[in-house]
């Protein structure tokens, strides 16, 4: 399995329109470029074939228009109230499940296995779904991979800027830096919900920050408490590193197990 720097965060979702999530997907990406590799051009897909890759002019002139056709899903029901009888998405639309789009790197790269991506979910009309961020980043040994500058720590401070931008932008209720890899180790599907450790981790939970209290691994952070398990997204990649940081997440996890504090959105 492709290893895979990523960055995620999650928070309670609100309703919103369609304009509105795509407004908050264009701030969001043009905040990131000031602060990571992250550049222009850049594509979007949504669920089809047909929507797979769609560009987006350099100057995001028709972002909006683009990312629209994304969001779009014929499996979704939206519902509008300028045209109530449409199932299709317009700008006032909404839907229960939000809307979602995934954009990528891939006009600079033109490679599939080694582009970047930013899959964005929002905007649930019930608020029954989270919304949620994720960037998925292959490739990324600092100065031997294609990607490696998203893990520069001491020298560019990336993995630091995009975390603490996350938390900035989005408040979420937590938002961590961790590798696939990794993370399939110390995690177990339907046992450790919503609790991805990773090299660091923020999490606003009251009952995981109760579960950890006097750990040290643990300190005070934004609007809840900071979990790290080393200096560097190199934790991931050197097996020294990795081993020690392996047994420091496993002991992290058992703690949140005994206190049953394993959903990091409670």
């Amino acid at each position: 399995m492709q290893d895979n720097l990523v960055f995620s965060a999650v928070w309670k979702g609100k309703p919103m329109t369609a304009q509105e999530v795509v407004n908050v997907m264009r701030e969001f990406l043009i905040g990131l470029e000031r602060i990571s590799p992250w550049e222009v051009p850049f594509d979007v897909s949504g669920n089809s074939k047909k929507q797979a890759h769609m560009p987006i002019a350099e100057d995001l002139s028709d972002f909006e228009d683009v990312v629209l056709k994304a969001m779009d899903d014929k499996e979704v029901r939206f519902f509008s109230e300028t045209e109530p009888k449409t199932m299709r998405i317009r700008h006032d639309s909404k839907s229960v499940f939000g809307m979602r789009a995934m954009f990528s790197d891939y006009p600079l790269k033109k490679v599939k296995k080694s582009i970047v991506t930013v899959n964005m979910g929002m905007g649930s009309s019930d608020g029954s779904c989270n919304s949620g961020v994720n960037i998925r980043v292959p490739f990324y040994t600092p100065y031997v991979e294609e990607n490696g500058i998203w893990a520069m720590s001491k020298e560019l401070e990336q993995p630091e800027a995009v975390f603490d931008y996350l938390i900035e932008f989005f408040d979420p209720y937590f938002c961590s830096v961790y590798s696939s890899a990794f993370t399939s180790e110390v995690t177990e599907w339907g046992v450790d919900i919503n609790s991805p450790i990773g090299w660091r981790s923020y999490v606003r939970s009251p009952k995981v920050i109760e579960a950890l209290a006097g750990d040290s691994r643990v300190s005070d952070y934004c609007k809840g408490a900071l979990i790290q398990i080393g200096d560097t997204p190199l934790v991931f990649k050197d097996n020294q590193a990795r081993n020690k940081s392996l047994s420091s997440a496993i002991e992290v996890r058992d703690k949140l197990r005994a206190a049953g504090a394993t959903d990091w959105m409670e």
